[in-house]
């Protein structure tokens, strides 16, 4: 299977990710995909092979998200890369920052794994001071 084949479904994920966000709001969706993160469909992995895999899936995201008509940005993103890791056994955290720019708040969201962002540049993440509280996918209480 070639590589743009590979990304459709990721591409789809993301789109219908955005979409769930402006129906139903963050709370809802990530307790949706926290559902689907549950299912894992691979055992945990050792922490270099883990955290070669979360480098590579995180590439496949952006790499899905940056194609197609409609934009997709970084919450629906990192949402849908969390939730990818967790089906896979990689722990992973999403990760909310801000930065005042011009008068204007401006936000990010991004995933860690083991503390380091996965497929980020750090001069981008350097940029926007995080949330204390991570906002892993997860089911409400």
């Amino acid at each position: 299977m070639d590589e743009g084949a590979r990304l459709v479904p990721v591409a789809l994920a993301t789109r219908a990710v955005a979409v769930l966000l402006r129906l139903i709001g963050y709370r809802r969706t990530s307790a949706l995909l926290a559902v689907v993160g549950s299912r894992r469909r691979a055992p945990a992995c050792d922490a270099a092979s883990s955290w070669a895999r979360a480098d590579e899936l995180g590439r496949r995201v952006a790499a899905a998200a940056a194609r197609g008509p409609l934009p997709v940005g970084c919450l629906p993103r990192a949402l849908v890369l969390g939730t990818i890791l967790s089906r896979r056994g990689i722990e992973s955290v999403v990760r909310i920052g801000v930065r005042r720019e011009d008068g204007t708040l401006r936000a990010h969201a991004w995933v860690e794994h083991a503390g380091v962002p996965v497929a980020e540049p750090p001069e981008i993440i350097a940029r926007f001071a995080p949330f204390e509280r991570d906002f892993r996918v997860a089911l409400p209480r």
